[in-house]
């Protein structure tokens, strides 16, 4: 028997259900005397299951296959699809950026539950969520801006009242250089380590997933359950526990973030989020421990 959507042969006869793209097989038209039950939306064909959600008599036409191998009618099948969440900052362009972030931010961070776990594994655009990113780190980079600013006037300052201008030596060019390559320095070092750690960290993190046979979607989706989780960055800027908070945050909301990419347990999710941490830190204490055995 042929499936009518791909085209593929089924290994039995009586299969109901193609082995390939999981769609309903066609099943030969029974006789009059044998007729059973109509399917209500196409009555002229003959039922080929019952939905496993409402009962009704479905055709092949109309029988769908769940995620979970049940039958189900075509209306069942798409109440139970996943309603993907509209990432707000995928429209930008009619919110506005500041509008587009907040409620990005507000959404994931206080309703991770229904947002990130129902985000969109990928969009076709890497720079979506990597611009989402690099805006949640704008704050820092300012800051770090800012600071190679102060730097540069405090040696500026500092190297005045030292210089003596009988010297023949060119300090004022030196320290403008220093201010210039300062500021250049701390205003791409932020958006460059965010760039960086994010990609190191999903690599590390789909890998994981991999090795536990969990991975569904591309490494673009775990991209962007990274860079979505990053928006409580902008905490690092609160004095004290800013930082600490900013990190914890992020922690939890690229667990969320995992489940709702690719579909997959709090459990391996949190294991694929801890896993490289607890790498980087395994490695550094047993070089110690070792070292401690040698002498």
């Amino acid at each position: 028997m042929i499936c009518p959507r791909c085209a593929e042969p089924s290994d039995s006869p009586e299969a109901r259900f193609c082995r390939h793209c999981g769609g309903a097989l066609p099943r030969p038209e029974p006789t009059a005397a044998a007729a059973g039950p109509r399917c209500p939306i196409h009555p002229d064909q003959p039922a080929a299951d019952l939905c496993a959600r409402c009962g009704t008599f479905t055709c092949h036409q109309c029988l769908r296959l769940s995620d979970q191998g049940k039958p189900l009618c075509a209306r069942c099948f798409e109440f139970e699809q996943p309603q993907y969440w509209p990432v707000p900052w995928e429209s930008r362009a009619q919110l506005g950026r500041l509008s587009a972030f907040g409620r990005t931010l507000t959404e994931s961070a206080f309703n991770p539950g229904q947002r990130l776990k129902r985000m969109k594994p990928t969009s076709g655009s890497w720079w979506d969520p990597l611009s989402y990113l690099l805006f949640a780190h704008l704050p820092l980079t300012v800051g770090a801006v800012m600071m190679a600013f102060f730097l540069s006037a405090l040696v500026a300052s500092f190297a005045g009242a030292q210089w003596n201008p009988n010297s023949g030596f060119n300090l004022r060019g030196i320290v403008s250089a220093f201010g210039i390559g300062s500021v250049v320095l701390f205003g791409l070092g932020v958006p460059t380590y965010a760039l960086t750690r994010t990609f190191l960290f999903a690599g590390l993190e789909h890998l994981a997933l991999w090795l536990m046979g969990q991975r569904r979607e591309p490494f673009e989706a775990t991209v962007r359950a990274h860079c979505y989780a990053s928006g409580p960055a902008v905490l690092s800027l609160v004095p004290g526990c800013g930082f600490y908070a900013a990190e914890l945050a992020w922690l939890v909301l690229r667990v969320f973030g995992l489940m709702g990419v690719h579909r997959t347990s709090a459990a391996l999710a949190t294991t694929a989020v801890l896993a490289p941490a607890m790498v980087c830190l395994g490695i550094p204490i047993s070089l110690a421990m070792l070292g401690m055995f040698r002498t």
